[in-house]
């Protein structure tokens, strides 16, 4: 496991988590005919999948760095 993707998952995650954050949330609850029961609902969803998807994406950054490969901070 390279340097890439150490570089990479971390990024991927913080990318997902502005979209979701401050840019998909917002937007729900401005969209014609959502309504507050319909916007909250809509947010559970996303925030699951997003869940689902978070040890994926921190796996091979943990992964490196517990083997002790990882010469950054050295």
């Amino acid at each position: 496991m390279g340097r890439s993707s150490q570089v990479l998952a971390p990024a991927l995650w913080l990318g997902l988590v502005i979209g979701i954050s401050f840019i998909e949330a917002p937007l729900k609850f401005t969209a014609p005919g959502i309504t507050i029961p319909l916007g909250l609902g809509i947010g559970r969803l996303v925030f699951a999948i997003e869940h689902r998807w978070n040890p994926a994406v921190h796996r091979p950054a943990a992964r490196h760095t517990r083997r002790g490969t990882d010469t950054a901070w050295k």
